[in-house]
């Protein structure tokens, strides 16, 4: 296989037609929000891949899909032409199916992505610098909710957010846990962490309505004890109904993207929790 890079430029988006080379062929939406505003912040900091096509001045898109996205929601966003022109590698016309796809299939497997141990530290070491969510959203990219929620993270005891990090408690269910239990970090002998993690691990199984009214049970009864309260409450068996909706693929991917970040085990109950939290936010 002999690849000739003939260089690096900068292209027109109008110019960029994805082409079926591309190795990455589902969730090519997932996250492209927050990659846009990275962007915003910080510039590209890895060109796209591109083949030069048959037709001059057309290239085919071989790798960088989700960035492409991110550039495109940019330049409808931002006027002035800033985010036109995206900075690619291009290759020669002379190329081969399978060696595009090859390109495409290295490049993606050179993007491991992140762990959550890593992501939730590294975000965690910008907040303490700014001090502020909307400053470190600004900086990175990500969402307010999200850098919230990696904050609180890292300030739980070391056996509660292990068990996030490994994957054994979803991220909601430990914030869950040190809400009812008053975690404070600057007192942590106050709270036994093998209780918060005990409780968590109950949690999970519960639905968003179900924890919330773990909470407000406990905050009615603070002397009750918690495991006692999570098994009144998956005792009652309210009446549930069901909603079958369309949403937008890009709606889709918001979603899942939720899930990920919050440790929520599927894409319907992350729905269901955004459900809640709208309807609470409205105090309905």
């Amino acid at each position: 296989m002999a690849v000739e890079l003939v260089e690096i430029r900068e292209v027109l988006l109008d110019q960029i037609r994805r082409g079926p080379s591309q190795a990455r062929q589902t969730r090519t939406n997932a996250g492209v929000d927050e990659l846009a505003s990275n962007i915003q912040a910080h510039g590209l900091l890895e060109p796209i891949h591109l083949a030069e096509s048959e037709r001059a001045g057309r290239y085919e898109l071989i790798d960088g899909q989700r960035r492409l996205r991110a550039f495109r929601l940019l330049d409808e966003r931002i006027p002035g032409g800033r985010f036109s022109r995206i900075r690619c590698f291009v290759y020669r016309n002379a190329m081969k199916q399978w060696e595009k796809k090859t390109v495409s299939l290295s490049a993606n497997l050179c993007q491991a992505p992140m762990s959550k141990t890593d992501r939730i530290n590294a975000t965690t070491v910008v907040y303490d610098h700014f001090g502020s969510v909307r400053d470190t959203a600004k900086m990175t990219g990500l969402h307010e909710s999200t850098i919230r929620r990696y904050v609180e993270i890292s300030r739980l005891p070391g056996l509660l957010r292990e068990a996030v990090e490994r994957g054994a408690v979803p991220m909601r269910a430990a914030l869950d846990a040190a809400d009812i239990y008053g975690y404070d970090p600057a007192n942590p002998e106050s709270v036994s962490a093998e209780s918060m993690l005990e409780a968590a691990e109950r949690l999970r199984r519960l639905s968003a309505p179900q924890r919330k009214h773990v909470k407000e049970m406990h905050r009615g009864n603070p002397d009750m004890p918690v495991p006692d309260i999570v098994k009144k409450v998956e005792g009652l068996r309210g009446s549930r109904r069901s909603i079958v909706i369309d949403v937008a693929s890009d709606t889709y991917s918001r979603i899942d993207a939720y899930r990920e970040a919050g440790g929520i085990d599927t894409v319907p109950l992350a729905a269901a929790d955004l459900v809640e939290d709208g309807l609470s936010a409205h105090d309905m």
